[in-house]
């Protein structure tokens, strides 16, 4: 996000739970969570995990994205 030089708010939205590239290794959504509210406190607003099984993550959605964008 600090080399594409990306200053909004951003919400990330993901049906994936862990994430890997190179070393790097993330195990859940929780510590993907943790670890972009550390290094991006400025404009990470959170992340929304999508279950195609079933809608409840639209609500989360929506929530999290009035929330981020109340401040413009």
């Amino acid at each position: 996000m600090l080399a594409r030089g990306i200053s909004k708010p951003v919400i990330v939205v993901t049906q994936h739970t862990h994430f890997s590239e190179g070393h790097l290794s993330i195990s859940s959504i929780e510590e993907l969570d943790s670890k972009l509210y550390r290094y991006f406190p400025t404009i990470y607003r959170g992340a929304v995990l999508v279950d195609l099984a079933n809608d409840t993550w639209h609500e989360r959605l929506l929530q999290k994205a009035k929330e981020a964008f109340r401040e413009f």
